[in-house]
């Protein structure tokens, strides 16, 4: 069903792929193909020919056996990070009390046993834009996955010091052999909306990437769950409503979004969500920090989602924004308000989106 509705919507002549699922355009960063200049998940295969990245499946379970596919990106602990492959991030320390996040234990032989959280990937993913020009906000926005009240992508592990790591969930409840998609074709009534490839005899997963900045740098990060049903509903994410008690918790850092940037494939200028509905790719967000830069790094993002005033617009001072302090200027100059005219603030919105590499510039 959520394949049959991906194709209905891609006839309808705009792409309900948006935003995580488009691959970039050509000309996002420069005329020039992109190049890696840093790999920061290097226990990951970065293909950016493909706009994807090949991880490490691994399979855990929950106190009472249920099977858990997961992932690992991320964790507080400097030395875990480099024994794994995987990116530091030590502000997820701070997630460690929260009520949200989950706890596990690991065994001898490597794997997590998870005391709750569970995710129902069986609903079908629908995201209808809105009517040109004004793509965003979209017309039905319905998520393909959803966390339990108990669910949260960041683990606190109990016999290993307590260490945070972001390990979201793929796949829950089901055996090796319902999820053989090591050709592609994955169900995704079994499996999570970014999942392109999974393969249990390899235990490998490719997912795609999304674009976007840190520091002026063009960077490629996942999406993999969110607070908020309609912007997981865009990343293609999982519904996590539990990691709303992160907010405030120094856990998180920013994310700036646009609403109504410009539109257009070849348009250089392109960005925002009316961008990513129209079909153009990711929405080039701005991440307020950057793994082995930034000491207080962390995947989870708190979303501030800004919109150009008519005059900004009307006098041809909208353009791409690569940094965040560009986004400040922009708000204290009268170009940018919150959404509807409001104040600039945090949304309240939080997504977890890992960075896992750096473009040349």
């Amino acid at each position: 069903m959520k394949q049959l509705t991906k194709h209905l919507m891609k006839m309808g002549g705009i792409s309900m792929i948006v935003a995580s699922l488009l691959p970039v355009s050509a000309n996002a960063f420069g005329a020039k193909r992109a190049e890696l200049s840093a790999t920061l998940l290097s226990s990951g295969k970065i293909d950016l020919a493909a706009n994807t990245i090949t991880l490490p499946l691994r399979k855990g379970a929950l106190k009472d056996g249920r099977s858990v596919w997961f992932i690992l990106t991320d964790t507080s602990d400097k030395n875990q990070a480099k024994e794994l492959g995987i990116v530091y991030a030590p502000s997820l320390a701070q997630a460690a009390e929260a009520k949200s996040t989950r706890i596990a234990t690991v065994g001898s032989d490597g794997q997590f046993i998870f005391n709750a959280g569970t995710v129902d990937f069986k609903p079908s993913q629908t995201l209808i834009p809105g009517d040109a020009p004004n793509y965003f906000p979209p017309k039905q926005a319905t998520p393909g996955s959803l966390g339990d009240a108990d669910y949260s992508p960041f683990v606190r592990v109990e016999n290993e010091g307590n260490i945070v790591f972001n390990a979201p969930i793929l796949a829950f409840n089901v055996d090796a052999s319902q999820i053989n998609f090591c050709n592609g074709n994955a169900d995704h009534n079994l499996v999570h909306d970014k999942v392109i490839k999974i393969c249990p005899s390899t235990m490998e997963v490719t997912v795609p990437l999304s674009h976007g900045f840190a520091n002026s740098n063009a960077v490629v990060y996942l999406s993999f769950d969110a607070n908020d049903p309609l912007a997981a509903t865009l990343e293609s994410s999982t519904y996590a409503p539990a990691i709303s008690d992160l907010s405030h918790t120094g856990a998180a850092d920013e994310l700036f979004a646009f609403v109504n940037g410009e539109v257009g494939s070849d348009n250089l200028q392109r960005q925002g969500f009316d961008s990513a509905l129209h079909g153009d790719g990711s929405p080039l967000n701005i991440l307020d920090g950057l793994p082995s830069v930034d000491n207080g790094y962390s995947p989870l993002w708190d979303v501030h989602i800004g919109a150009w005033t008519d005059q900004a617009i009307e006098s041809g001072q909208r353009k791409l924004v690569t940094n965040s302090s560009d986004v400040f200027v922009a708000v204290k100059a009268g170009l940018v308000t919150g959404p509807g005219g409001g104040a600039y603030a945090s949304s309240g919105i939080l997504v977890n989106c890992p960075i896992v590499g750096i473009l040349k510039k």
